[in-house]
């Protein structure tokens, strides 16, 4: 039987895993136990980290991290910046390691939009979730607020 899925260097994967997808919340052990992967030692700009790196049958690649000094622990499930449809490869993910959604501790407020089709709370007012042009607009219109509060 042909495996669903391999280990593979990180090497390979330089800069091209940036989407931070879900945390999962178990450790590597038991996670590198449960799946047959090997976590290795490492370090970002962040903090240590232990890491594994997986590439699918069909070919699909995403990353497993966890910074040792996390306030919560748990994984970082991360998939490739040019995913175009984070939701359902993160669903794949899920299914091919045996993780339930439950079993999350943390999904990306975009991918989950996208799998319940539920808009978030509306950040109208911080311009968050309407990407840097409606933060950048929100930030002005609050500078020119200040700046008649203070001439008045």
């Amino acid at each position: 039987m042909k495996s669903k899925y391999r280990q593979i260097q990180v090497a390979a994967l330089k800069g091209k895993l940036d989407l931070p997808a879900a945390v999962i919340a178990e450790t590597p052990k038991e996670l590198g136990a449960r799946c047959q992967l090997r976590f290795r030692e490492s370090n970002d700009d962040l903090d240590s980290t232990f890491e594994a790196f997986v590439q699918t049958a069909d070919g699909h690649q995403f990353g497993l991290v966890c910074h040792k000094h996390a306030p919560k622990p748990g994984i970082e499930l991360i998939l490739p910046v040019t995913e175009k449809n984070a939701a359902t490869r993160l669903g794949e993910v899920l299914n091919l390691l045996s993780i339930r959604k439950q079993d999350l501790g943390w999904i990306n407020p975009v991918i989950k939009r996208q799998l319940t089709g539920k808009k978030p709370a509306d950040y109208s007012k911080s311009g968050v979730g309407r990407g840097l042009a409606g933060a950048s607009r929100v930030r002005e219109t609050s500078v020119r607020r200040r700046a008649k509060i203070s001439q008045d």
